[in-house]
């Protein structure tokens, strides 16, 4: 985590990386103020950033882009590769506005579709997973869907489906393995589906993280199982007052870099803003603005809009 310089705080630190992948609107605009703490990395899956890297193609991982959920991401990768590298597709087989081109490409990666929320990957997984899949065919990677992928599918289907799967035995028949129970834990669409059927299966720590109202009810109810490292990253409101009441009260030391609540990045303001700097910044605006206002020109097309005279808008009558 870097300092910024000249303040003092609670919390004096951005962690940069995580900025950079944190995707906010807030985030964008310190970005922008601090070109120089930009992590292209992190900044080629973050879908708030395609203005950013339109602007610097040159810097964009294309690896990493093929998991950014936002269509002008595929479109920007379409206009720059010429060929699509094999560790792409795993990413794209995930990403579900890239869904239809590689239908297109013929180079559907099914483990990976498991992770894929849009309506497309839920019919082709349906389809695939209605015939029964022989064992020896489960170890051609290619063709055969994953469960573990589907615990991180952030889609209202997703648990359904897995629990369908998980209860008719296919999960262990296909992959001889336990369900990463810690996926689900953190996963929002899955939170009601852990509460009401299986609690002893959850990982408290990465439940802290989950934003899911019915999550963040419990927890608030039951705050020895919250795991304060997972819950500065929680953007529910609720979560995130629980987290400054533990800094008031505790002098806990947290990180709200991850925080996508307006909250969080509230609390971080003292640290990314130089309230000085943008006060001096805009203060020919300023002038320029009050000058516009109280101009002749301006105030007789006010004067005749409102059908008042010159005298009575001067002495604000």
């Amino acid at each position: 985590m870097i300092p910024i310089k000249g303040y003092t705080h609670i919390h004096p630190t951005i962690d940069w990386i995580e900025i950079s992948g944190n995707e906010t609107l807030d985030a964008m605009r310190l970005l922008e103020e601090y070109p120089e703490n930009r992590n292209w990395y992190r900044l080629s899956a973050n879908s708030l950033a395609t203005d950013m890297l339109k602007k610097n193609p040159d810097k964009i991982n294309y690896t990493l882009m093929s998991n950014n959920h936002c269509p002008d991401a595929i479109r920007i990768i379409q206009r720059h590769r010429t060929a699509i590298d094999v560790a792409m597709m795993p990413l794209l087989s995930t990403n579900p506005f890239a869904f239809d081109w590689l239908l297109e490409m013929g180079q559907i990666r099914w483990p990976y579709i498991c992770r894929n929320p849009s309506k497309q990957a839920k019919r082709y997984l349906e389809t695939r997973l209605s015939t029964p899949i022989p064992y020896l065919e489960i170890t051609e990677y290619p063709h055969v869907p994953n469960m573990h992928y589907l615990e991180l599918n952030l889609s209202s289907w997703a648990p359904i489906m897995w629990d369908m799967y998980y209860t008719k035995g296919v999960y262990h028949r296909m992959y001889q393995k336990k369900p990463t129970w810690k996926n689900m834990s953190a996963n929002p669409y899955f939170a009601e589906l852990l509460l009401s059927k299986y609690p002893e299966q959850i990982s408290w720590s990465h439940f802290s993280a989950n934003p899911n109202p019915l999550a963040v009810h419990y927890l608030l109810d039951h705050t020895e199982k919250i795991d304060l490292y997972f819950a500065e990253a929680n953007p529910h409101p609720s979560m995130v007052q629980y987290v400054l009441k533990q800094i008031a009260d505790k002098g806990a030391r947290v990180d709200f870099s991850r925080n996508t609540c307006p909250l969080a990045l509230h609390y971080l303001a003292p640290v990314m803003y130089d309230y000085d700097k943008m006060r001096e910044s805009s203060a020919a605006l300023n002038q320029e603005l009050v000058a516009i206002a109280w101009s002749p020109d301006y105030l007789t097309i006010l004067a005749e809009r409102f059908h008042l005279s010159f005298e009575e808008i001067v002495e604000g009558r």
